[in-house]
């Protein structure tokens, strides 16, 4: 009697690995949808592939820049364009998208005299940890106790110089600046590590 019931309890524990290994192969939540909050949340079973080079990430998507790709153009921004920059307010939810290096400093510049927190985001191109984690990044903005943070977001498919200014080379990653000369005084990589503690260290900068 007791070999019956080990042979049946063996037989469906088989029978939910399969089932665990099909739903996570298949991108689907093993345990259903996951809200986009830092809240607490359950674990998500996913298996994604780096398009640039067809790996299996967990967390983040890495590939390297080609040389060809390096190139930009360096923008200006006018005196009113930079008040309104340094003005920004998290609390509305606006989240400044940077075209170049150079606007990133005067951005860094400005913000460093008031001592205000810059949050930029390096996403990419057909990066799904970068897909996951932005409209949580929205959310983050929109808090009311980070109104005087300015978030900032940069597609390093676009403006590769970006990243290869902070030797950033895998996508998400979160740098976060404070103090003279745009120090980066904390960084998280990749979507599941962000969701999970790039609260926290907003918090603890501001």
């Amino acid at each position: 009697m007791a070999q019956r019931i080990m042979i049946a309890y063996l037989m469906a524990l088989t029978m939910l690995n399969v089932w665990v290994v099909a739903r996570a192969n298949s991108g689907h939540d093993v345990f259903g949808p996951v809200p986009s909050s830092f809240l607490p949340t359950r674990r998500r079973h996913h298996i994604n592939r780096c398009p640039q080079t067809n790996d299996v990430f967990v967390t983040a998507c890495t590939t390297t820049l080609s040389n060809e790709s390096t190139s930009a153009i360096a923008t200006s921004s006018s005196s009113a364009t930079v008040n309104k920059l340094i003005s920004l307010r998290g609390g509305d939810g606006d989240i400044q998208s940077i075209t170049s290096q150079s606007q990133l400093q005067t951005i860094l510049d400005a913000a460093s005299q008031d001592n205000q927190l810059v949050v930029l985001d390096f996403t990419s191109n057909n990066c799904p940890p970068c897909e996951m984690i932005a409209p949580i990044y929205t959310d983050l903005s929109q808090l009311d106790e980070f109104q005087n943070v300015i978030f900032c977001k940069v597609n390093v498919s676009d403006h590769p110089e970006v990243a290869e200014r902070y030797g950033v080379d895998g996508w998400p990653t979160f740098l976060l600046f404070k103090g003279d000369d745009g120090v980066v005084v904390d960084s998280v990589v990749g979507g599941q590590a962000a969701k999970a503690g790039l609260y926290g260290l907003v918090a603890k900068h501001t």
